[in-house]
């Protein structure tokens, strides 16, 4: 039986593909240039692409910070009436189509423009297409799709042992860890384990995939939930106190931080005016279109887009009007996958993983 589907929050919504969109500024007006020489973007365009006046899109880094709170929050909100196993079909369903029809196109991209051998890349898509916590990832953005899988396994189990109410408690222990890692190390105090034999890479994995470097913000998510959805208190207020000091602590830039807050302000200010915007069905479809995007951009935008601002600076095009064609570019090609293609694919996974649980509860 499929539980009844949660009402949808369109500034929440407005908000995700807001932060999608600073996230793709960062990436193809700074860290194009800025990120060189081991940026992907830089050594995909093949080109020393300059947008120095265009530094203080930096601050769009922050976007990811924002998918985290939104990801805690909207996660906690549709779980609370979900079965673990309809929140695996539906977490599958709305990760795995993406990448399957990004990955490829991101490998041919990468095969074009000569990036690395052959077995490097196809190690890449591996990585990619089993959402691999350590990379290489055929794009460096995949970085925090395992970190997501992450904070999903835990709220996954606690569906799975039907103590969902456990959230609250759980996630304020990840919050607070998280908070206080970062504060310490604001405070100049050197928390980051060193392990012997262990490589740094593997150890800041841990750290991602522990939730430590990022539970505060996943956990201010999830507070917010419960008290603009459920019940403001004392403990919560206090404790979301502590998750924003943690977030603010981690996040480089008073430019940053402010653009941080104004979302974690927006995401109030959607759910208290949320009848308001629904009221309109225009905007309605428009945020549910612009919702549905988000996902395929991030994925498509970083190496696809700087490729393509390479190719047209090596044909004389103004660099001004490559970068613009480029992410133009970019966000019609996401909303057609998202409106046209892989609305198709869901569907056609959600059956099979459908077919494979009846199959697999008759033969046991």
């Amino acid at each position: 039986m499929t539980a009844p589907k949660t009402p949808q929050i369109i500034g929440v919504d407005l908000i995700r593909y807001m932060a999608a969109c600073i996230v793709v500024l960062f990436h193809l007006c700074f860290w194009i240039w800025a990120g060189r020489p081991g940026g992907m973007g830089f050594n995909v365009a093949k080109l020393p692409v300059q947008f120095h006046e265009l530094a203080f899109l930096r601050v769009g880094a922050v976007g990811v910070n924002v998918f985290f709170i939104i990801s805690g929050f909207i996660i906690a909100y549709s779980a609370q009436k979900s079965t673990a196993y309809e929140f695996f079909r539906n977490r599958v369903v709305r990760l795995m189509p993406a990448i399957w029809i990004i990955a490829p196109i991101t490998l041919a991209v990468l095969f074009l423009v000569k990036f690395a051998t052959p077995v490097n890349l196809i190690e890449r898509f591996i990585n990619s297409i089993l959402l691999l916590p350590v990379g290489p990832w055929v794009d460096e953005v995949y970085w925090t799709l395992p970190i997501e899988v992450a904070f999903y396994t835990l709220v996954f189990g606690l569906l799975l042992i039907d103590r969902f109410r456990w959230l609250e408690r759980v996630m304020a222990v990840s919050g607070l860890a998280s908070s206080a890692f970062w504060i310490a190390k604001a405070l100049g105090h050197d928390v980051t384990p060193d392990i012997a034999g262990i490589s740094a890479r593997y150890i800041e994995s841990f750290m991602q995939l522990s939730l430590i470097h990022f539970g505060c913000f996943f956990a201010l998510g999830v507070f917010l939930w419960l008290s603009l959805l459920n019940r403001m208190s004392i403990s919560r207020s206090v404790l979301m106190v502590c998750f924003t000091a943690g977030c603010i602590m981690s996040i480089h830039g008073k430019g940053s931080c402010v653009i941080w807050l104004l979302a974690v302000i927006g995401i109030v200010f959607s759910v208290r005016f949320n009848s308001l915007l629904s009221a309109n069905r225009q905007v309605v479809r428009l945020a549910r279109v612009l919702g549905l995007s988000t996902y395929p951009m991030y994925l498509w935008h970083d190496v696809i887009g700087a490729a393509l601002i390479g190719l047209l600076l090596r044909f004389g095009v103004n660099r001004y009007v490559a970068l613009i064609f480029a992410i133009s570019f970019v966000m019609s090609a996401t909303t057609a996958i998202a409106i046209s293609v892989e609305p198709k694919l869901q569907k056609w996974l959600r059956s099979k993983i459908d077919h494979m649980s009846v199959s697999f509860a008759l033969s046991h």
